[in-house]
């Protein structure tokens, strides 16, 4: 089986903040890695929230 989700994203970012660490334009990647950072954050926010969804629609199923 593949790489969950999250290994991927962890992997995404400590590739930019590596890719940052050597940039010549240091401040403009800097800032890419903050936004790659909140879309990850917000991305498994939601993906907690639709678990969250799954468990209650199959609790009520059980039922």
């Amino acid at each position: 089986m593949g790489k969950s989700i999250h290994e991927r994203w962890k992997e995404d970012a400590y590739y930019y903040e590596k890719r940052a660490a050597e940039d010549e334009n240091y401040e403009e990647t800097k800032a890419r890695v903050e936004k790659k950072k909140a879309q990850i954050i917000e991305s498994l926010k939601h993906n907690k929230d639709k678990i969250k969804q799954m468990e209650e629609r199959l609790s009520k199923k059980n039922s």
